[in-house]
């Protein structure tokens, strides 16, 4: 039998991972209005790409799933990538 807890805290855990690097990401590629400055990524198209490519994780089909995506299992991703 599985063990669904254990498969819960998993994913929770994924998810938490996944929107600390797109927050860290962020962080470092944008530019900050009250403070006049901008992140030392800030331009940078690796960034950019980066995000789209972990974005994409939750589209790819998994055979541990029947081929469903996480996007299928429920998860989402919003606009501001999280």
């Amino acid at each position: 039998s599985r063990d669904e807890t254990a498969i819960r805290n998993t994913l929770n855990g994924l998810v938490a991972a996944y929107n600390a690097v797109q927050d860290r990401l962020r962080a470092t590629a944008t530019y900050n209005a009250e403070t006049g400055q901008g992140g030392p990524l800030l331009g940078d198209a690796a960034v950019r790409t980066l995000q789209a490519r972990l974005g994409g994780v939750f589209s790819q089909a998994l055979p541990e799933a029947g081929n469903g995506s996480l996007l299928e299992l429920g998860f989402s991703v919003g606009v501001d990538g999280r």
